[in-house]
């Protein structure tokens, strides 16, 4: 039977590889960023409408929709054009970067962590006499 220090040290190396695994996992993957695009007066009542967007990855270096923006639907004569009212995917992008680099940094501090407590507990320091 494995000593639980062992047993331990390896739960505590499969747990945050696991979290590497799927942190690297969700940062390749293409996320969606929903935009407000106008009133839609072409609706019966007139309603609030938004546009789903398909944004890059967090590997990526800007902050682009992946795909073409749509097109938006005209509206009737003397009514305000529907347009987006921030840039697709920019705010999105940056706090998933947020996100990222400090699930990168945590990461390197936990594993900094345990190779300091490993050291300490496989080289113990002598008690004095």
């Amino acid at each position: 039977m494995v000593p639980y220090d062992q047993r331990s040290t390896r739960y505590a190396v499969v747990g945050v590889v696991a979290w590497i695994v799927i942190v690297f996992v969700w940062a390749s993957r293409p996320q969606f960023d929903v935009v407000a695009t106008g009133l839609d007066t072409t609706l019966s009542p007139p309603q609030p409408v938004s546009s789903r967007i398909e944004c890059s990855n967090m590997w990526s270096a800007s902050a682009r929709p992946s795909k073409p923006l749509p097109v938006l639907k005209a509206q009737p004569k003397g009514s305000p054009a529907l347009f987006f009212r921030r840039q697709p995917c920019a705010r999105w992008h940056r706090q998933g970067r947020i996100l990222l680099f400090t699930d990168i940094a945590v990461m390197f501090g936990l594993i900094g962590g345990g190779v300091v407590l490993w050291r300490r507990h496989a080289n113990p320091i002598a008690e004095p006499l």
